[in-house]
Formats: structure tokens, C-alpha cells, sequence
């Protein structure tokens, strides 16, 4: 069923301040060069994610008004509209805190700047008033950079008899980790491509995490991801990669708005990618990739972010990147079929 027009408008509004890249945002500051550590090997210690523990007492349920209340952990606060189970708010704080951990962990010589304030979550409970917020229809969350924050169906997120206490359902509480890597990425935006801002964030949202709240990087594995699981055979559709490296935040939006299949596809292709250079290309240490995002975090001119560009390439063709990119999963049992972009129906209206 399509969208009220005055909520449609304000939609679209509101996604392309979410994907158009503004050359306004500021670069987060980097380390200096070191060698990356593969990301299977590393897990946040056991200690910071007891440490979430300890921290409970002091998450605080700010006393509601007739109708918002406001739920506080260390780095983040969650507007809410209605009445949430307390037990429900800590869960969803301690996945939001763990994820911003686990983020920072990544081996890409990113040092990320120490926020002025909380980040801001806001939670629905129907899709009405997560609509009226500025959500997109049929997503279950959405990160908003002009505003710095992220809005969340919490409705899609649970799974409970009605009347009864409500539990995150931990598979589809992938939203959150998905949009809290965004909320972190928000110095990168205008400086990285769309691919590779929602590359990491399905990364991230495929990394096992334990009953106890640990980002098990050590066993990530490409099959994971849940567009790839879902696969029935050992071959996938992916975006012609031209296409996709060259992909801007405007025909991202396109796609969005025009053809789930394309986005679908999109998304995934994105995740193959980053994955590859995180795990699969050269070394396996990740280190072209951090070579790049330097690049691209100094660039400042179209000359520039073509040179950050040759550094994916190494030297390659954008033909010779692809096969190389096909031979990779080709060797972990996983056939790639490259679509030509240009070649999906985008325009069509639904």
C-alpha cells in the first residue's frame, strides 16, 4: 500500500539526508599507519562487556512525561513513546553499547572522535508514528545524519504473546547493530563511498554475538550475513562492481525508493566487497582497505578521491578487480554473477 503523499515527501526527505554524502562532514582523526589485525582475531575483552554489566545500575528510566520517556546508558539515550519494559530498554543498551565497541575495534586505523553528546535513539512502537518520524516504509530502522539520530520500528525488533514482556528477537535485532555502526560512521560521510558505509554496517550485523554480548570476530565467515544465508544454492546475483564503486548516494536512493530487488542486491554486493578486502584480498590483513579509507579521509578533490580509488585497484583494471574479487568466493564454494547495473529497472514504479 503506498505511502500518504505528505508522508512519502517527507520520506524521501529524510533519506537523502540520510545517503547523500555532504562534503560539509568533518574527517575523523586517523592513527598512524599500522599493520591491520585481522578481525576474526579480535574480541572485545570479556571484561568491557561484563563491565555493561556493572554499568546497569547506573542506566537510568528518566521519570515519563504523560507521553515520552527517555531510557540513559553511557553512550546513548532512547526516546520512547508509550510504556517499555525496563528489562527490554537494558537489552537494547547493551547490544547499542557493545556495538559501538566492537566498531571501534575494526582494524581501519580509525580514530573516532569523542562524541560532544549521547547518541540519539528514538523507538517506535508502530509503524504510524515511526512514519510520521521520517522512517522509510519497510525498513525497521534508519539513520538520520542531519538530525544525528536513528529511528527504530522496536515493534519489528520484539517477539512476545501479547500482553506479555517482550524480548528482543536477536535475529532481527540486527537493525540496531546496522544503524549504530552508522551513527559511529557519521564522521566518514562525505568522505567514503556509499558502498563501503553500507558494507561495514551489514559487516557488522554479521558478526556472531554471544549470549553474553561478545562480537565473536574469530568466527565470521561471508555465509553468515543473512542475505547470503538465505541463499539455497552456492550462487548469488551480484552488482556489476563498476557500478557499484561508482555508485553515488543519489542512484542509491533510487534504487531504495524504486526496486527492493536492486537494493537487495545492493546491499549484499556491498557486503561481498568489504568483506573480501577485509578478509580475501592480498594478505588477508585488511591493509589496502586502510590505505584507502586514509586516502579518502584527505581527499578533497575529484583528483584525489580518483587516486584513493587506484589504491583499491592496485594497479588492476576494474575487469581484473572483479574476476579477482569472483576467483576469491569462487574459492570458499560461492559462484558471483556480476549484473550489469545499468541493466535493472530502477524507474519502475511499484
Amino acid at each position: 500500500m503506498a505511502q500518504p503523499s505528505h508522508v512519502q515527501d517527507m520520506s524521501v526527505r529524510r533519506i537523502v539526508s540520510l545517503l547523500l554524502l555532504t562534503a560539509l562532514s568533518a574527517p575523523a582523526s586517523v592513527s598512524p599507519s599500522q599493520s591491520a589485525a585481522l578481525p576474526r582475531a579480535i574480541t572485545p575483552p570479556t571484561q568491557t562487556v561484563a563491565g555493561l554489566e556493572r554499568e546497569l545500575p547506573y542506566l537510568t528510566l528518566a521519570e515519563p512525561e504523560p507521553v515520552l520517556g527517555s531510557y540513559h546508558s553511557e553512550h546513548f539515550t532512547f526516546r520512547y513513546t508509550g510504556s517499555l519494559d525496563e528489562s527490554l530498554l537494558e537489552e537494547i543498551a547493551q547490544l547499542c553499547e557493545a556495538t559501538r565497541f566492537a566498531v571501534q575495534e575494526l582494524p581501519l586505523d580509525i580514530t573516532y572522535p569523542v562524541p560532544t553528546s549521547a547518541f540519539e535513539i528514538h523507538l517506535f512502537q508502530t509503524e504510524p508514528s515511526y512514519l510520521d518520524a521520517g522512517g522509510i516504509q519497510g525498513t525497521a530502522g534508519i539513520y538520520l545524519p542531519s538530525e544525528a539520530r536513528t529511528l527504530i520500528r522496536l515493534d519489528l525488533l520484539t517477539q512476545a504473546p501479547k500482553g506479555e514482556p517482550a524480548p528482543l528477537n536477536h535475529r532481527r535485532a540486527k537493525t540496531l547493530v546496522h544503524e549504530v555502526t552508522h551513527q559511529l560512521q557519521h564522521q566518514w560521510m562525505g568522505k567514503v563511498p556509499i558502498w563501503l558505509l553500507e558494507g561495514i554496517a551489514v559487516y557488522m550485523e554479521s558478526i556472531p554475538i554471544s549470549e553474553e554480548g561478545k562480537f565473536l570476530f574469530e568466527s565470521i565467515h561471508f555465509r553468515q550475513s543473512e542475505s547470503v544465508s538465505r541463499c539455497t544454492t552456492n550462487r548469488l546475483s551480484v552488482t556489476n562492481l563498476e557500478h557499484l564503486m561508482g555508485m553515488s548516494g543519489h542512484e542509491w536512493i533510487e534504487h531504495f525508493q524504486a526496486n527492493p530487488l536492486s537494493v537487495h542486491r545492493n546491499y549484499l554486493s556491498a557486503y561481498l566487497l568489504t568483506y573480501y578486502f577485509l578478509h580475501l584480498e592480498g594478505e588477508g590483513d585488511a591493509s589496502t582497505l586502510c590505505q584507502y579509507i586514509r586516502k579518502m579521509e584527505k581527499a578533497s578533490n575529484k583528483q584525489a578521491y580518483e587516486k584513493a580509488d587506484q589504491l583499491l585497484l592496485n594497479g588492476k583494471s576494474m575487469d581484473e578487480l572483479e574476476a579477482d574479487l569472483i576467483a576469491a568466493y569462487q574459492n570458499e564454494g560461492m559462484t558471483l554473477v556480476p549484473i550489469n547495473g545499468h541493466l535493472l529497472s530502477y524507474h519502475k514504479a511499484l
